[in-house]
């Protein structure tokens, strides 16, 4: 459970030097490190299907070399307490999106400028404000954060990042290699933990200072899309469930940020639905009928002038209407082999927290009010008229806030493997998701074939210690 309303540090040219060492100490004391980019633009890969995933690569390569990265989400988790009896996983966050540009000339898409525009992408302060950088500049603010993050012995978690760790790479640590073994090894060191502390492998050292994919694991887990907002939001409502029943979920609690001066914070509202809220999911049909059928699959739609309805919170909804009539013809055959009675006893209830329970009952009584107003016409067999949220309507597309969406999806969907090991699964480490692959996965692996450059070995080798050593006083922590 969090507030509705997630507050954002925003990080510029004006406020780095006030702001980078509260970044830097949230950081290093993180125990999951989430990462998203907003960039000028991804590319083109039209023509490249069937061909090798290094013409993939080498076209990926090609983008990263020509665009900027426009604005960098951090948000980092801190493990509080775990409670089995009482089935709670405690963290505290801190969500940063810090504006950046290339102090080059970079290629600006037209597509990535029209979809940043359409979710409130702010142009005006990127161009007064932004932090500008030189790629490859070892002692730049953003390269340290890299740093930072890279060896904070965390794990650390993306959404479809295979793209994103390879604008981090050329950008703010070496040059991207030619070779996608070569980039895969140069990964594999990021991504895993080695040198004196005897610590190398995914078990011993628990996931921490690991890769894990958002997009990656809602795939594996079968969810029917892996598009950030759908993860986020159904995960968001599967959280408020698993409370209500008295499972385990996850209460997070956000660091307030010392002193804050005008402008330093910004909020992003992600209230739920209130169809979700009531239970009451008797939304007309003309809502149903304006689904974009490729926004509810992909998350996004090419069309200029689609004229239907881009809203996850709508897609849910439907989908929960759709289960609810499922669940309901399941339950009467129950019922009419052992009972009502035994299938209510089945259920267990936890009161929701406070602040829940009031949108809650907020929501109800909107509701009564609206039905009161009602005319008949308006209240027909077809149900009431689809009710937006503010997350639909304005949308919530700004690095910081989707690094805090991309861990929260990683950390529900873990919250099992928390709640026994205080970590994330190893297993799932070190496996992204890229479009043109043969396999399901892209797992990042070390080739004697394709070796890192001496410049990446020169770099990575102090770095490694640093990394190890943080990773053993996080296990210490842990067990102690």
């Amino acid at each position: 459970m969090f507030d509705d309303r997630i507050p954002i540090v925003e990080i510029t040219s004006k406020t780095v030097d006030r702001l980078l060492p509260v970044l830097r100490d949230a950081v290093k004391a993180a125990d999951f490190i989430a990462i998203d980019l907003e960039l000028s633009g991804i590319g083109s890969y039209h023509g490249l299907k069937g061909k090798p995933f290094q013409d993939r690569f080498t076209r990926i390569r090609d983008t990263v070399l020509s665009r900027s990265v426009l604005s960098i989400g951090i948000a980092t988790f801190k493990l509080k307490k775990v409670s089995e009896e009482r089935k709670k996983i405690k963290l505290e966050a801190m969500v940063f999106n810090l504006i950046t540009m290339s102090a080059k000339n970079f290629t600006v898409e037209p597509d990535a400028l029209s979809f940043l525009a359409r979710h409130g992408f702010d142009f005006n302060r990127l161009i007064d404000s932004a932090v500008g950088y030189n790629c490859g500049q070892p002692s730049h603010p953003l390269s340290t954060i890299l740093i930072d993050i890279l060896t904070s012995g965390a794990s650390l978690i993306f959404h479809n990042g295979f793209i994103d760790c390879a604008f981090l790479y050329h950008h703010f640590f070496s040059t991207l290699p030619a070779s996608v073994g070569c980039f895969q090894s140069s990964l594999c060191d990021w991504f895993s933990v080695t040198a004196s502390e005897n610590l190398d492998n995914g078990e011993a050292c628990g996931g921490r200072g690991l890769f894990y994919d958002n997009k990656f694991i809602a795939a594996r887990e079968g969810l029917s899309a892996t598009f950030l907002e759908y993860v986020f939001r159904k995960h968001q409502r599967a959280n408020v469930l698993e409370c209500q029943g008295a499972k385990v979920y996850l209460a997070i609690k956000f660091t307030e940020l010392e002193n804050p001066e005008p402008g330093d914070i910004e909020y992003v509202d992600c209230e739920m639905s209130p169809h979700f809220l009531r239970n009451d999911f008797s939304i007309h049909s003309e809502a149903h009928a304006s689904l974009c059928t490729n926004y509810a699959e992909h998350g996004f739609c090419r069309r200029r002038t689609c004229e239907k309805t881009h809203e996850v919170d709508l897609l849910l909804d439907l989908e929960c209407q759709k289960s609810l009539k499922e669940q309901g013809r399941r339950k009467r055959k129950l019922a009419a082999i052992v009972g009502e009675e035994a299938v209510d006893a089945r259920k267990k209830f936890r009161p929701l927290p406070g602040a829940v329970q009031a949108k809650v009952d907020a929501a109800i009584e909107a509701d009564a009010d609206q039905a009161a107003n009602d005319t008949e016409s308006s209240c027909s067999d077809n149900g009431r008229p689809y009710e937006k949220t503010k997350f639909s309507t304005k949308g919530c597309h700004r690095a910081g806030m989707d690094a805090f969406m991309t861990g929260f999806g990683v950390l529900f969907s873990q919250r099992m493997h928390i709640l026994r090991k205080q970590c994330l699964d190893p297993t799932l480490a070190n496996k992204t998701t890229c479009a043109g692959l043969d396999a399901p996965s892209l797992p990042f692996v070390k080739s004697t074939y394709s070796p890192t450059s001496a410049e990446h070995k020169k770099k990575w080798e102090v770095l490694a210690e640093q990394k190890a050593k943080a990773v053993k006083e996080k296990l210490r922590v842990v067990a102690g």
